[in-house]
């Protein structure tokens, strides 16, 4: 059955300024090709051979592209002059009066990326009237409807999606729909047209959609596809999300610059660091109750909030010092150590690296031969990671302590951001005991809460003239409303933390024993943190694994820079849930068997 394609391009692309100022945004490129080339090369896979485009804001750019590119084209334009003023159910009505060939249509909106088998999918269908459809996700805007079975018995257009609107069971449409011609020029076509003429040209389509649905007027049908095989491109973000899924040669490096940001990216995170066990569910239902309230309001005074930490990790206010992820300290750090020899670990968390100029390594995971002693005694400031990231490396809580003693005339920072999922005792619990200034401890409890999009973290300190430098340096609302919501919670929840790295432990010795049966796993590190760091020493095996884990099984694995002078590579898998722990092992086998079949 041949069919008309009806491609709406009129719209300004206001959510995708400031891209749009100077280029309509269906010529906006992703993976090196415009979106609206990619719309037409698919169609012709498929054999479609009449084109309608209906153009409004910079129409001769459009028209101009595809003669260029696309010089036999078979189409036909139609110009919407009020685009600025007017929606899609205007553009629509357009072109449904002036579309002479009277075939089955294909509408799709110009601002859509999709893989081949979606098309596939509705051009095969055995319903006349349908629409394609995914499982609504986070990031997702725009028309939902619900559906029982494959029929869809309800159309919800942006504007009735209030605050308390239930995205759970509801459907994203994808804005690609095949019509039958008796129903899209006979009853879609009426109710359309008197509607943008006679009563509303600013709204959807899909509200006339939702009308004829609900008089049962034409029965229209669902088709599902994976919501990670399309991408609809509204904003800026959207674009940076369509080009991560289809420029499949730069997955990785997209990413790595990216440092985060992962609930838009369709991938199993095994990189970045968090509690998988913790906040609970609870937690989370409490923190949404509220979520308006907290928004709605500042949050407390540095002294509240140091109260607050203070009573979450069960030491005196005066020496604590909340901030809004532990990284807010390093600029501090900085500016305040100077150019002094500063002593860290070989390989470490790469903020230490990045902000101390004057730095001596000591033996941490690369066997150099300067021990953690002989740093100390050609530095000012010794750092500790303890547990080490990546190595999990740990020193005994005791010995930190009598080092502290004996070198009173140094100054050290005790990184404790993994110390919870080892055996180990904070050193604070010895501190408050004692007087000593010239040490601090530095703690993100983001990571061991498992909310590192809160960033909260604290510095302990008896070092008065430290401290009140950094307070200094520290903005008058240094945590947010939500974050502050979330200690409060969690002094209720303390039995349930303490559990959560309990099971943390155990899924490490489980990773730990799975990893021994991967092959081409040289070493595997005996971490005391949540996670696990293995050495890939034959280039063979270690030259694509990460790409490889990406491209085929979605899963996002860090690999540590590259050390001079270290043969082979090192990878640090973050602790997350059993089942994912499994997919990775058993995507790690899947990579062997792909390389020895190669």
């Amino acid at each position: 059955m041949p069919f008309t394609a009806l491609i709406l391009a009129a719209g300004f692309g206001n959510r995708m300024k400031p891209l749009t100022e100077d280029k309509h945004k269906s010529l906006l490129e992703v993976a090196g090709k415009p979106i609206l080339g990619r719309i037409i090369d698919s169609l012709l896979e498929y054999k479609i051979e009449h084109f309608c485009i209906v153009t409004g804001y910079k129409d001769e750019d459009i028209k101009k592209y595809i003669l260029e590119n696309y010089p036999s084209l078979n189409v036909f334009y139609i110009h919407n002059k009020d685009y600025y003023k007017t929606n899609n159910i205007h553009s629509v009505a357009l072109a449904l009066e002036n579309i002479n060939f009277k075939q089955d249509l294909l509408l799709i909106e110009s601002d859509l990326v999709f893989e081949s088998n979606v098309l596939c999918k509705l051009i095969n269908s055995n319903y006349k009237n349908c629409a394609l459809v995914s499982k609504y996700i986070m990031g997702m805007d725009g028309t939902v409807i619900a559906k029982s079975d494959d029929r869809i018995n309800a159309v919800y257009p942006p504007h009735l999606h209030d605050k308390d609107f239930n995205f759970n069971n509801k459907y994203k449409t994808l804005n690609i729909y095949k019509f039958d011609k008796d129903f899209v020029y006979g009853e879609f076509k009426r109710f359309l047209t008197f509607y943008s003429s006679m009563i509303d040209n600013s709204c959807y389509y899909e509200l006339i959609l939702g009308i004829v649905i609900y008089m049962n007027r034409v029965s229209i049908h669902a088709v599902e596809v994976n919501p990670y095989d399309w991408a609809e491109v509204d904003d800026p973000n959207d674009l940076n999300i369509a080009e991560y899924i289809f420029n499949k040669k730069n997955k990785l490096k997209i990413l790595s610059n990216s440092h985060g940001g992962y609930w838009n990216y369709p991938i199993i995170d095994m990189a970045y660091i968090r509690n998988f066990y913790y906040p609970t569910e609870s937690m989370i239902a409490g923190m949404n109750r509220y979520f308006d309230k907290l928004i709605y309001n500042y949050g407390s005074s540095q002294e509240i909030l140091n109260r607050k930490i203070s009573y979450l990790e069960l030491c005196d206010e005066e020496n604590i010092i909340a901030l809004s992820g532990a990284a807010q300290i390093y600029p501090i750090l900085r500016n305040y150590f100077g150019d002094k020899k500063v002593a860290i670990p070989d390989l470490t968390f790469g903020e230490y690296r990045r902000i101390f100029k004057n730095i001596i390594y000591y033996n941490d995971l690369l066997d150099l031969n300067s021990s953690l002693e002989d740093a100390i005694d050609s530095s000012s400031i010794i750092c500790i990671i303890n547990p080490n990231n990546p190595s999990g490396k740990i020193y005994e809580t005791e010995y930190i302590f009598s080092l502290v003693k004996k070198y009173n005339s140094k100054f050290f920072l005790i990184d404790e951001s993994f110390i919870d999922y080892s055996d180990q005792k904070s050193i604070k619990g010895l501190l408050e005991k004692n007087s000593f200034e010239n040490i601090a401890i530095l703690k993100s409890l983001s990571k061991a809460h498992g909310v590192p999009g809160l960033r909260i973290g604290y510095l302990y300190t008896k070092n008065r003239k430290f401290k009140e430098y950094i307070i200094h340096n520290l903005p008058i609302w240094n945590i947010n409303s939500i974050a502050e919501n979330f200690l409060e919670l969690s002094l209720k929840y303390r039995s349930e933390l303490h559990s959560s790295f309990q099971k943390a432990k155990i899924d490490r010795e489980y990773l730990k024993s799975k990893l021994r049966d991967i092959s081409f796993v040289t070493k595997i590190i005996d971490s005391h943190a949540s996670f696990v760091t293995f050495l890939v020493e034959d280039k063979f095996w270690h030259g694509d694994l990460t790409n490889y884990l990406l491209e085929s099984e979605n899963l996002y694995l860090k690999e540590l820079n590259t050390i001079e002078g270290i043969r082979g590579r090192y990878f640090r898998v973050a602790l997350t849930s059993i089942d994912y722990i499994n997919m990775f092992i058993k995507a790690m086998k899947n990579y062997s068997l792909s390389k020895t079949k190669d």
